[in-house]
């Protein structure tokens, strides 16, 4: 994974919802993500067609519970 860059791990819930959960190494990379590359991949991707809705959640990562060491 490139420095600051997030990966993304989609869910499907059911035949209409997924859940896509990304990680970043920190809120200031992903600030950078959403306003220099997230506006540009949306007007090409033009979910409207696609999508109902779309929404976001921030949730902090709990150090506790790595089962990974750090790198």
């Amino acid at each position: 994974m490139c420095r600051g860059r997030g990966r993304s791990f989609p869910t499907r819930l059911d035949a209409h919802r997924y859940l896509v959960t990304t990680l970043w190494s920190g809120a200031a990379a992903h600030a950078h993500y959403a306003a220099g590359h997230l506006p540009a991949l949306r007007e090409r991707a033009a979910p409207g067609a696609d999508l109902h809705s779309v929404t976001g959640h921030l949730l902090p990562l709990e150090t506790a519970w790595r089962v990974l060491p750090q790198r």
